[in-house]
């Protein structure tokens, strides 16, 4: 969220309507960069239980601010052509079918000089589970199937953005270790957070042994202790569990997000 507000707030503009998407409403209300003055707030949201709890929050923190909730999915965008100043899509985008189609949808619901800010995961993302997976089932079954969510790389973003016409698009990257004291926090966490894989073709049989195979390989391959040896002990590690000791029998999880952002064209404006 750090970065998104910090992106918004380097924009020399000032934005009116804007469109939220994705966790964490009630944050981006409470800590809104300067060249924000709500004169309402679009929550989206493709659950209405989600959207129910981010109304909640919105409230709690701003209960003056004007908002209006809708539900349907990204691919559906179906905002009036030209009526937002901004659009805000927190950690969203990896979860849609067609993100092409999303994005050029928004594009049109930009106002021109409107803005497009937001975050996905990218293709580093929880690397390690997917390879333990791969593995295990490989050993079994002899063959795999995807039990991580695909993600993005951030090439084919770029090229997403361009594709829908955005203009002056930015899109880099940042990457996170994070420190769990099992894979199975690990998971709980990825659950907790409805970040579980969202396919639904999927091979059937994810049993009990399948999952300890994959747990024992992931604590063999990704515990902290091999990592260190590995990279070298200056390397930064951050803590998920905080109230566990600092052991080096804990494993460890890359988290990638994918920062873009894009303008919509306005033939005014001169860069």
């Amino acid at each position: 969220m750090g970065n998104i507000l910090d992106q918004i707030s380097y924009l020399n503009k000032e934005f009116r309507s804007v469109v939220y998407m994705g966790s964490q409403p009630d944050l981006f209300v409470e800590r809104l960069p300067s060249n924000v003055t709500l004169d309402h707030l679009i929550l989206w949201d493709v659950e209405h239980s989600t959207l129910q709890k981010s109304l909640e929050r919105v409230a709690a923190v701003s209960p003056q601010t004007t908002v209006i909730p809708l539900v349907n999915d990204e691919e559906l965008f179906c905002l009036a052509p030209d009526s937002v100043d901004l659009i805000v899509s927190n950690n969203t985008l990896h979860l849609v079918n067609d993100p092409t189609l999303a994005l050029q949808r928004m594009q049109k619901a930009l106002k021109p000089d409107g803005v497009l800010v937001g975050s996905l995961f990218g293709e580093e993302t929880l690397q390690e589970l997917r390879i333990a997976f791969t593995l295990a089932e490989n050993e079994r079954s002899g063959g795999v199937s995807q039990h991580v969510s695909p993600f993005q790389n951030i090439q084919d973003m770029g090229n997403t953005i361009v594709r829908c016409d955005f203009r002056v698009p930015t899109v880099y990257t940042s990457s996170r270790m994070l420190v769990f004291d099992s894979v199975y926090h690990l998971m709980q966490f990825v659950q907790m957070a409805g970040q579980q894989n969202p396919l639904q073709m999927v091979r059937e049989g994810v049993n009990r042994p399948l999952i300890e195979s994959m747990a024992a390989l992931y604590q063999t391959l990704f515990s902290t202790r091999i990592y260190l040896n590995s990279q070298g002990q200056d390397i930064h590690l951050e803590n998920h569990d905080q109230d566990s000791p600092d052991d080096d029998d804990r494993v460890i999880a890359t988290f990638e997000n994918i920062y873009f952002s894009g303008w919509k064209y306005d033939p005014k404006v001169k860069f």
